[in-house]
């Protein structure tokens, strides 16, 4: 049972937990801009590509963990899965923001 039901469950539990402790101990600080700015700017989209690559990756090492170390199975339809989530994540984040800069300009 620890190998099929606890280890899949308490790995990530356990990886969320530590980058939890770990952003509350280092804080990001939050840029100030002066003036108006694009919201979808090359730096928004590298940021995006950047956050989903990173998350892919971490979602790719859980899945080798979990394939190769209780399921035994391959894995190529969790890869082409994950791709396609981060993805189509990663586009809704980018939509969604260039809509609020159009309702935000409409506005004011």
């Amino acid at each position: 049972m620890f190998r099929e039901v606890l280890l899949p469950a308490l790995v990530p539990f356990l990886l969320f937990v530590a980058t939890v402790v770990c952003w509350s101990r280092h804080p990001v600080p939050r840029p100030t801009f002066g003036g108006r700015r694009s919201p979808v700017s090359l730096r928004l989209i590298g940021h995006v590509g950047r956050t989903c690559a990173g998350g892919y990756a971490a979602f790719l090492l859980i899945v080798f963990a979990f394939e190769f170390g209780v399921a035994r199975q391959p894995i190529t339809d969790a890869m082409a899965g994950g791709l396609v989530l981060a993805i189509a994540s990663g586009g809704a984040f980018l939509a969604l923001s260039w809509l609020e800069s159009l309702v935000r300009r409409r506005r004011w």
